[in-house]
């Protein structure tokens, strides 16, 4: 009942906190436009800042036309919004669409179904691809007990988070985490069954091991403390399964030692696969590579020209970034801002004895919009000599022909840019394309997001460690002590086969007492099978186990998802179901025909 009220009061609050924060972000936006770079992240002129303005004045206009329940005057509102994001090149609006959401939930627990659909409409239209439209969607059918319509807008949201790049990959790199956990925790727990299976059996080799003349009590105790000694280590249950692992891998058949060595390995691997997945995921968090996210997606959300400060300022000497600079800057119509940028990498590139038709391309669009036409054929076909499979660049030259009544070349290069995409042509000659005659920009900062990516980890002090021997060693300990376990592993068996100790539970063997046990035999995964000297299938039976444990009350085991990306209670739930299901399936088959 708690949770339930404090979920009501959560989406009751979060329409109201996420207006404060536009209002206070689209504000802070014009007099930050007035400091340096440094602090904006882009220049911002004066009709630009009158934009953002007007967008916050839009939306608080909306704001009250919700309130007030006037759907035709929340409508034009939300139209002047969408005119000012595509006027600035960033068409879609995250930051309004989830408080339009947040304001749809509100109205459906209210009761008002009405508000709540034309509401989710308009979040829709703010953000088509946006994931908690979807999930507002839900609880609104939910709400009306429409638990087909639940589900079916459920699913379309968790589809359209995965077609996010930057939540999928952060839901990515959380998953191998956790699957490394998962294999850590599979191989203890098979180690310990190993040691159940065979501890009479070493129990008895190192009895052997003590002189016969010792007391039975001090042959007692040193058989412990030789079985147990890890445990005064730090980290000691780790150093003890590995040292138990050491013990054990002579008395298991093939395919289990097979399974040991490979555990052994992951074990080496593991620090390394861990130290790679936490930068990677740091590196998704950051807010740069917020900002690439959101400017490939064509969004406008609230901390976008801080983030791009970030981003300029630990990539300071990037052309990639100061490409993705210009192409803002000619997106806001900021051409005073673009120019310099985009001539600034037509030289350098000049200098590198190369060229791109992005720069150039976009270069000429400024003087085919300022009716200087044989500056703009000039660097239209530089552009197309820089990237013959340009079909920006032979669309636009196309263009400025015909406006220069050339029509004979005209055609040549809009038949050369149909033989290259015509789709995509087509769509530029479209009434409403809003190209045409303006010309069509080539968004090459964009195109460079990999590059940017690799700038950005290695700014961030990625693979700016040492490379000195020591290092090297200290950074591979984890292989180093893999190696160290297969080679005493093999040493133990070798010793063993001088002592004349015979291999024990082979492939064939009959089942010890316990695993007869029907109740232990469907309660311990992997029983059987390693009984029998199965230890691939037993591995298997084991990590399946392990992988339920960890879905269900893995809460806190390890890795944590970022906020915002936990999946919840429901991940739990799942787990819970589909352990039981797993245990109520291993007891039937354990005591199938039992009462025949």
């Amino acid at each position: 009942m708690k949770s339930r009220r404090i979920r009501n009061v959560t989406w009751r609050a979060f329409p109201g906190l996420l207006s404060l924060t536009l209002g206070s972000i689209f504000c802070a936006v014009p007099a930050a436009a007035q400091t340096s770079v440094s602090e904006t992240g882009i220049e911002l002129t004066v009709p630009v800042r009158q934009q953002l303005r007007q967008l916050h004045g839009s939306w608080q206009t909306w704001t009250q036309a919700y309130y007030q329940g006037d759907r035709e005057a929340a409508d034009t509102a939300a139209e002047q919004l969408q005119a000012i994001a595509a006027h600035l090149g960033l068409p879609r609006l995250p930051d309004l669409a989830q408080s339009a959401a947040g304001f749809a939930v509100l109205s459906a627990k209210e009761g008002d179904t009405e508000r709540a659909q034309w509401v989710l409409e308009t979040a829709s239209q703010f953000d088509d691809q946006l994931p908690e439209v979807e999930f507002a969607a839900a609880v609104v059918q939910r709400t009306q007990g429409n638990w087909v319509g639940a589900a079916v807008h459920g699913l379309q949201g968790m589809l359209k988070l995965l077609r996010m790049p930057r939540e999928r990959n952060i839901w990515l790199h959380g998953l191998a985490l956790r699957l490394f956990l998962v294999l850590v925790l599979s191989g203890g727990l098979f180690v310990a069954l190993q040691l159940g299976l065979r501890y009479s059996a070493l129990y008895s080799d190192l009895r052997a091991l003590i002189p016969p003349t010792a007391p039975g009590p001090v042959a007692e105790a040193a058989v412990i403390f030789a079985l147990v000694w890890p445990l005064i280590l730090p980290a000691g249950v780790l150093w003890l399964a590995l040292y138990w692992s050491v013990l054990l891998w002579g008395y298991g058949s093939l395919s289990e030692k097979a399974v040991f060595i490979l555990l052994w390995l992951l074990l080496g691997v593991s620090p390394l696969a861990f130290s790679y997945q936490q930068r990677a995921l740091q590196m998704a968090l950051i807010p740069p590579s917020r900002a690439l996210d959101h400017l490939a997606a064509k969004r406008l959300y609230g901390s976008l020209f801080s983030d791009l400060g970030v981003l300029r300022a630990l990539n300071s000497d990037s052309p990639a970034v100061s490409e993705m600079a210009a192409d803002l800057h000619r997106g806001f119509g900021q051409w005073e801002y673009a120019r310099p940028l985009y001539n600034m990498l037509i030289y350098e590139l000049d200098q590198a004895g190369g060229q791109t038709a992005a720069p150039l391309n976009n270069i000429g669009l400024f003087f085919l919009r300022n009716k200087d036409n044989d500056t703009a054929i000039n660097y239209f076909q530089r552009a197309t000599e820089a990237d013959p499979g340009s079909v920006q660049a032979y669309y636009n030259l196309s263009q400025t022909y015909s406006q220069m009544f050339e029509f004979g070349r005209g055609n040549a290069a809009l038949e050369r840019a149909n033989s290259l995409n015509r789709g995509l042509v087509e769509s530029w000659n479209e009434p409403d394309s809003g190209y045409g005659t303006s010309g069509v920009p080539i968004d090459g900062g964009l195109r460079r997001v990999d590059e940017i990516r690799d700038e950005l980890w290695t700014a961030a002090g990625a693979g700016r460690r040492s490379v000195n021997l020591l290092d090297l060693w200290r950074r591979h300990l984890s292989l180093t002590i893999a190696a160290v376990l297969i080679a005493l592993a093999i040493t133990v068996r070798i010793a063993r086969r001088q002592l004349g100790s015979p291999s024990l539970y082979g492939d064939g063997a009959d089942l010890p007492e316990a695993a007869k046990n029907r109740w232990v035999r469907a309660l311990v995964p992997g029983l059987t099978s390693l009984a029998r000297g199965n230890g691939v299938a037993g591995f298997v039976a084991i990590f399946i186990a392990a992988t339920l444990l960890v879905l269900a009350f893995g809460k806190g085991l390890g890795y944590r998802p970022p906020v915002g990306f936990d999946p919840g209670p429901l991940a739990s739930f799942a787990g819970m179901a589909a352990l039981m299901l797993w245990l109520a399936t291993r007891l039937a088959l354990a005591f199938r025909g039992s009462r025949r």
